[in-house]
């Protein structure tokens, strides 16, 4: 767009800044800076005391929207061409339905979004009323909720004694477990642990060493889940004992550790760790004698009798040899 001088833009203007935007062949918002910048006056726009007073009418944008027919965006620039602050929700919700002693009275037993839902507005506009207020909100997690209480004393405890669980009763009353167990507080009726309570210690530990955590759940009825933390409340571990002494591993120490975990039944890693530590280096898998090897190579010993010999796999100690074999001769 040329520069175009007062003179020029004031002898098309007739008030209409739509009508100037299109003698022009500018659009509107380069028309509305020309206005503001050579200082004409827009009767056809939006008068700053009318959009006051309708940020003040309005409880929230969606009726300023209505009111003055424009989008959100529309409804930003009207108030920025006007050089007034952008209106916010919260800001116009300033108009509170609801008394102070109304709300306090309402926030002993309810949680703002309860409160919000009654009023019929948004959670965030409670707790704008609370803090305009100045009443104390609470932490997430620190009001008790309560329960109506909805059957007699002789019900529960009936059917408790029939089912045994808490999730039973309440299944059988059609209850959320949390309202039961609110009524069973109410009422002081003890719950029952379940029969892992009553188990007695040495029952377990003679089982723990003979069965596995699923033959022990069927076993005593319980999920796998309770007799685990019911062991580990007890100190008790799965963990096997491997004689892997100094000793041990020093008579073994030319054996693989796949040999030795499948003779022990544990892992090559459980091995290999407990090598490491009592020998302190990496150890050398196969050494052969180089007699025993010149009597392999002049077939005065088989390889089978060499495996047996040294504990080795034909396979390893045929390697072995092949490596050798040169320095022998």
């Amino acid at each position: 767009m040329k520069n175009l001088s007062k003179d020029e833009v004031e002898s098309v203007f007739n008030g209409d800044v739509k009508d100037l935007a299109k003698k022009l062949g500018i659009n509107i918002n380069k028309a509305y800076l020309l206005c503001y910048e050579y200082g004409l006056k827009t009767p056809n726009n939006k008068k700053k005391e009318m959009l006051e007073k309708l940020a003040e009418e309005c409880k929230d944008i969606n009726e300023l929207c209505e009111k003055l027919k424009f989008s959100p965006n529309g409804v930003y620039l009207a108030f920025k061409r006007h050089g007034l602050k952008v209106p916010k929700t919260s800001k116009l919700n300033h108009k509170i339905p609801a008394t102070k002693a109304d709300l306090e009275a309402l926030y002993i037993n309810h949680n703002m979004e309860e409160i919000a839902k009654i009023y019929g507005v948004s959670r965030q506009a409670v707790h704008n009323w609370i803090k305009n207020y100045g009443i104390k909100t609470r932490s997430v997690g620190s009001r008790h909720k309560v329960y109506a209480i909805l059957f007699s004393k002789e019900e529960l405890e009936k059917e408790y004694d029939l089912v045994c669980t808490l999730k039973g009763v309440a299944d059988k009353f059609q209850v959320s477990s949390k309202h039961m167990r609110f009524m069973f507080k109410h009422y002081g009726i003890p719950l029952k642990r379940g029969p892992m309570s009553s188990l007695n210690d040495e029952e377990l530990k003679r089982d723990f060493y003979k069965l596995s955590y699923k033959e022990m759940s069927v076993k005593y009825g319980v999920k796998l889940l309770s007799v685990f933390r019911k062991a580990k409340r007890m100190g008790l571990s799965k963990k096997k004992s491997y004689p892997l002494t100094k000793d041990y591993c020093e008579r073994n120490r030319y054996r693989t550790n796949k040999e030795i975990a499948e003779e022990l039944g544990c892992s090559v890693v459980t091995v290999s760790v407990n090598m490491r530590k009592h020998l302190g280096q990496k150890r050398r898998y196969i050494e052969i004698p180089d007699a025993d090897i010149k009597a392999y190579l002049e077939n005065k010993i088989s390889l089978k009798a060499l495996s047996e010999k040294y504990g080795f796999s034909i396979y390893g100690i045929c390697t072995y040899i092949g490596k050798r074999k040169n320095e022998i001769h």
